[in-house]
């Protein structure tokens, strides 16, 4: 697979997201800093939520996107659905809570997250409208950060954790796998980056691809790559967002995504975005997917 079939397909169109997002690097160092300050006052604000007991916050973006469609072949990803609809609605909604709040002299803290991913073939009337996969993943991290969990000083904090992440389905439909992560956030002044590396965890491999235990996916670290990149930058009330994974081979897979987000009102923000590469979801993770989606967007990086 070369670089050109993964990541410019259509090339205009991933070639204009990639353009949009570095453009909007330099348009000014003032807007950028303003977004780094975002991020620090939303860990701020999250320090203090940790303060109430049973309190839960925010974690990965969680939107709502009606308008979704992708250009590319979709699994049906059970037998109930005989004509997958290119048009579905995506949809995420994620949120963390604080197990040890503060521990090894106030410079680390222990939580649980939760997200859940999934595509909804609303339109597909025939099918009844069934949901054609849904991605769940809970996952336990610890962050530590040298200079205290409170600081502002926020890019010098680490955050290792475990993932687990399945489709919650059974027999040939069913995908799932195990990593340990590590995570950094760096505050570049122009943008912010997010860097995020993994390892799978081994599982043995099945005799019988109906058996229930063993490696639903063996190849998917082929698809899903070994890292991903994300970096965030702001102009005006815009936010745009480019993440990157690749799986570091000569098959050169991986994805690209691009998002751009805008405010409509106090609450809500206008959400648009593009999707090319393996592993948008796991029934699809050995797919090259190709999709644009547009609706908006509850809660956002920054």
């Amino acid at each position: 697979m070369t670089l050109n079939k993964l990541f410019f397909k259509p090339v205009s169109l991933s070639l204009f997201c990639s353009f949009l997002f570095v453009s909007s690097l330099f348009q000014s160092v003032a807007f950028a800093e303003e977004a780094a300050k975002k991020v620090t006052d939303r860990l701020q604000e999250e320090a203090a939520v940790k303060k109430i007991p049973f309190s839960i916050t925010p974690h990965k973006p969680m939107y709502i996107l009606p308008l979704s469609y992708n250009f590319s072949e979709m699994s049906s990803a059970s037998q109930d659905i005989a004509d997958v609809n290119d048009l579905e609605t995506k949809f995420q909604f994620s949120f963390k809570v604080g197990i040890i709040e503060s521990f090894f002299k106030d410079r680390a803290t222990l939580q649980f997250g939760f997200t859940q991913t999934s595509f909804w073939q609303i339109y597909n009337k025939k099918a009844s409208a069934p949901f054609r996969e849904t991605n769940y993943e809970p996952e336990v991290f610890l962050t530590y950060n040298p200079k205290g969990i409170d600081s502002n000083n926020w890019s010098s904090s680490y955050t290792f954790g475990f993932s687990h992440q399945s489709n919650g389905r059974s027999s040939l439909e069913s995908r799932s796998w195990n990593r340990l992560y590590l995570q950094k956030l760096w505050d570049l002044k122009s943008f912010v980056i997010s860097t995020k590396t993994w390892y799978r965890l081994p599982e043995k491999e099945k005799e019988d691809p109906e058996e229930s235990e063993g490696d639903d996916n063996p190849e998917i670290n082929f698809y899903m790559g070994y890292f991903e990149l994300t970096a965030l930058s702001q102009i005006y009330d815009s936010t745009f967002s480019l993440m990157v994974r690749n799986n570091l081979r000569s098959s050169n897979r991986g994805a690209l995504q691009f998002s751009w987000s805008k405010p409509i009102n106090e609450k809500y923000k206008f959400y648009l975005q593009y999707f090319n590469g393996y592993g948008e979801s796991l029934i699809d993770y050995d797919r090259n997917s190709n999709r644009i989606s547009l609706g908006l967007i509850i809660h956002d990086w920054i």
